[in-house]
């Protein structure tokens, strides 16, 4: 969900958009397929198995509730600042589909939490491209049943470019997003859900995509790594030997789309892993390979 309330401006020579944004989930009032709200792949499995370790700002969508301004000048400096809290008490109309009286499953920010945003986009003629940065500090109360104490603290920091090559015939899109997260268990470490009193993840995703009339191909590499902490990604043998405490993570994904009209598209999508909770897709010592965590799926997409 993204409300906004937006006036134009022109100060000499120059043109300024000025907006205020409400919404719940950072980075979806965003309008570049490089953030978390909007990255590519689109829709992918809902039962397919992810990477172990992601960066906390695209894992807010529908908690928190935030607010904030931005501008625009000339169309092509943009920069925004916004706050999120938990979306309870007023906001609670913004938590479709949460439950918060269960444990896990919901993260419970404390206070304000900060949301920044900047980048530089230009065009010329089927050209455009953008660079930029965005991040994050979230306070976020270890059980979410018992918000009150002591919270860890996540600070992401991200760096992201897209360009599109948009023809008569063919259009093309190529995108990069790099966010490193830093990690304080200020609350979970003394209670021993940690192993470490601060660890770091990093996310690197490169993807492409081509359209020409109907037809649509998709590729990307994704690469999550972080740093090595047995209590949240402890791997152990059947006989419990602990053989991996890594949660670094790399595979690909190819999708073929074809759009049966303008609004009903048809989507094949495989998703290979190559390395998964730090093992390879060789050998892992508990008769699992990474590559048995890749999936197929397919989708039939209906927009109204």
């Amino acid at each position: 969900m993204d409300a906004r309330a937006v006036a134009w401006f022109h100060p000499g020579d120059h043109e300024l958009l000025v907006g205020a944004t409400v919404n719940d989930d950072p980075t979806v009032q965003d309008v570049w397929n490089t953030v978390p709200a909007w990255t590519y792949p689109y829709y992918s499995s809902p039962v397919a198995p992810g990477p172990p370790a992601n960066p906390i700002i695209g894992g807010l969508a529908n908690q928190v509730a935030g607010a904030g301004v931005y501008a625009w000048l000339d169309r092509k400096i943009y920069a925004e600042i916004s706050a999120y809290r938990t979306a309870l008490g007023f906001w609670r109309w913004m938590s479709w589909g949460q439950s918060w009286n269960q444990a896990g499953g919901t993260t419970y920010v404390s206070g304000y939490n900060p949301y920044w945003r900047l980048n530089y986009s230009d065009q010329s003629g089927p050209n455009a491209w953008m660079v930029g940065t965005f991040g994050m500090q979230a306070n976020v109360f270890p059980n979410n049943l018992q918000p009150s104490g002591a919270t860890d603290r996540f600070t992401d920091v991200g760096f992201d470019a897209q360009y599109q090559y948009l023809a008569d015939l063919d259009k093309f899109t190529v995108r990069a997003t790099y966010i490193h997260e830093k990690q304080n268990w200020n609350a979970s470490f003394p209670l021993g859900n940690t192993s470490n009193p601060t660890d770091t993840v990093t996310q690197f995703t490169l993807s492409g995509t081509w359209w020409r009339d109907q037809w649509g191909l998709s590729a990307a590499y994704f690469q999550n790594n972080g740093s090595n902490d047995a209590s949240l990604y402890g791997v152990s043998t059947p006989s419990g030997t602990l053989v991996s405490t890594s949660p670094n993570t790399n595979g690909y994904v190819l999708e073929l789309d074809y759009l049966i009209t303008q609004n009903i598209k048809i989507m094949a999508q495989y998703t290979g892993y190559l390395k998964f909770n730090g093992l390879s897709s060789n050998i892992d010592g508990i008769g699992r390979s990474a590559s048995d965590n890749s999936s197929f799926f397919l989708n039939l997409m209906v927009a109204y």
